[in-house]
């Protein structure tokens, strides 16, 4: 059966409508003319059986095209909630593929940060590396300086030491033998 909407409301198409409407006015004729006692009957020689039969084909009728129109409604009703229930179900799906969007941009960016993170991590902890290995470097290079230099004090001293004994005794003895009896160097010294 062909539907029509207008204004939100399910309608039969004109076809159907003006045949349900012409039946119902030649129903209505004809209950009012050759029922029981109508004139119409008692004029064509009364023949009420076959009249009321006609009747009830024809209310029969127009009760089959009630209840389609019923069922019409019924059914234009029923697709109305699925099309609402489905744009519900719609949005939210649409809802929840924007937050899983979301949640997905987050989590990249939360990766990018987390890997620009751990780059900066172990860019500190190459510098601190390289610093502290620096300031080793420049202790034990500094500590090797103080002791060069203590050696090289050390041996100046020794040194100057060495040179001021030599000229103390240069200057103070005359070179010549020095004879010493044995004892005079150890009691126990036998001379050969």
């Amino acid at each position: 059966m062909a539907q029509e909407i207008v204004d939100g409301r399910v309608t039969g198409s004109s076809g159907v409508a003006k045949a349900g409407l012409t039946l119902g006015i030649i129903g209505t004729g004809l209950a009012a003319l050759g029922g029981n006692g109508g004139w119409l009957g008692g004029l064509f020689g009364g023949n009420t059986a076959a009249t009321t039969e006609k009747m009830a084909n024809l209310q029969s009728t127009i009760d089959q095209l009630e209840a389609n129109r019923y069922t019409d409604a019924r059914s234009f009703d029923l697709y109305t909630r699925i099309v609402a229930a489905t744009d519900e179900a719609n949005a939210k799906i649409g809802a929840v593929q924007n937050q899983l969007y979301t949640a997905v941009l987050d989590l990249d960016k939360r990766t990018a940060l987390n890997e620009q993170s751990q780059r900066l991590n172990r860019e500190y902890d190459n510098t601190v590396r390289d610093y502290m290995m620096t300031i080793v470097n420049n202790k034990i290079d500094c500590c090797c300086d103080k002791m060069n230099l203590k050696a090289d004090y050390e041996r100046e001293i020794s040194e100057l030491a060495d040179a001021s004994i030599l000229s103390y005794v240069n200057s103070n003895f005359i070179p010549g033998i020095l004879k010493l009896p044995a004892s005079n160097i150890s009691p126990n010294v036998q001379l050969a």
